[in-house]
């Protein structure tokens, strides 16, 4: 179920402590280039080799300089923080859908705001994705004419996924003279684009009471910290017969 507040849509991204922690520290979002993605489909296109005429080997190079960041739209659970942080350690930040893509179009000025994407996963059969690797006409095509229509790739997974409810944002670089590397950063107001954070249902008390202090002392609103609730209740009930 999306979550929806005042017709607000918003999404989710769950992080291990230290990396939300640099997050509200630097006050930078930081996009990864796809190929640090686990999915073996996930930008397969830059996988595909190609061989000229002259027998040399080629790639789709405009690839190389794409960078993304993954959220959900589904709230949690036990699956994703599981997968996402599976020692225990996890924090998931909460931020509203349209107010974080105005920023990132209108506000920050780092980045080309027409360079962005903004779109949710489709979920794919396996056959469909082995279709497309197969029919060597269309790979042809995507080679000889590398534009900015290749991000279109990248809002497409296996249907074994589609539990995720995945929403992605895409930064296309290819037309920019500087070198980001591996890592592209973003500048953002924190305390006006996070919502809230909240704890991976299996984090120690202790270590949650630490971390509100931490989050409060940051500026945050204290109503907005909270442990998830997934595993809160308890059955502590005796039926006398």
């Amino acid at each position: 179920m999306v979550d929806k507040s005042e017709d607000k849509i918003f999404l989710y991204r769950i992080m291990p402590v230290k990396r939300v922690m640099e997050l509200f520290d630097e006050e930078e979002l930081v996009f990864l280039k796809p190929e640090a993605w686990k999915d073996p489909f996930e930008n397969y296109l830059s996988k595909i080799k190609f061989i000229d005429k002259n027998g040399e080997l080629k790639h789709i190079d405009y690839l190389n300089n794409i960078y993304g960041q993954c959220y959900s739209l589904g709230r949690e659970t036990s699956l994703m923080w599981d997968a996402y942080t599976p020692k225990g350690d996890g924090i998931r930040i909460k931020i509203e859908k349209d107010k974080l893509i105005n920023y990132l179009q209108n506000e920050q000025k780092q980045y080309k705001k027409d360079n962005f994407r903004f779109n949710k996963v489709s979920y794919l059969k396996y056959g469909d994705f082995i279709s497309k690797i197969k029919n060597d006409e269309d790979l042809i095509k995507i080679y000889h004419k590398q534009s900015i229509k290749l991000l279109d790739f990248f809002f497409e997974k296996r249907q074994e996924y589609r539990d995720e409810r995945e929403f992605r944002i895409m930064y296309d670089a290819n037309n920019e003279k500087d070198d980001y590397g591996k890592l592209l950063k973003i500048k953002i107001p924190v305390l006006e684009l996070i919502d809230s954070v909240r704890f991976d249902p299996k984090m120690p008390e202790k270590e949650c009471d630490e971390l509100k202090e931490y989050f409060k002392l940051k500026g945050m609103d204290g109503r907005k910290i909270q442990r998830s609730l997934l595993y809160k209740y308890e059955v502590d009930k005796v039926v006398r017969l």
